[in-house]
């Protein structure tokens, strides 16, 4: 994903399920992410609610956004797991709505 963000500056991408359940696939996503500003995140199928909010915080609150993955995944569990995170009204809005929104850009406008 590195090399297709670092061949591709001006394309938006994004890392379904922020690299999936293992943790080092989770941190590798991040490390990444925080590389490229081209790369967005996406929750579903990250089993860590901590994984979550570490990289709304590191790798930035415009670039992680919610995701169901169903039916493979529960949507309760995976609304839920944003919930847990320690975050404002205003972070929430970010990740449930506002960073898809901003990386869909002019289509849904």
């Amino acid at each position: 994903m590195g090399l297709l963000a670092e061949r591709h500056p001006k394309c938006k991408f994004v890392m379904l399920h922020m690299g999936h359940g293992h943790g080092i696939y989770v941190e590798a996503a991040q490390t990444i992410a925080k590389r490229y500003k081209n790369i967005w995140l996406e929750t579903s199928g990250t089993s860590m609610t901590a994984q979550i909010y570490n990289a709304y915080k590191n790798v930035g609150n415009d670039r992680v956004m919610f995701g169901l993955d169903t039916p493979f995944h529960a949507p309760e569990v995976e609304i839920q797991k944003v919930l847990s995170c320690p975050l404002k009204e205003k972070d929430y809005e970010n990740i449930f709505y506002n960073n898809a929104r901003n990386f869909m850009g002019s289509v849904l406008d």
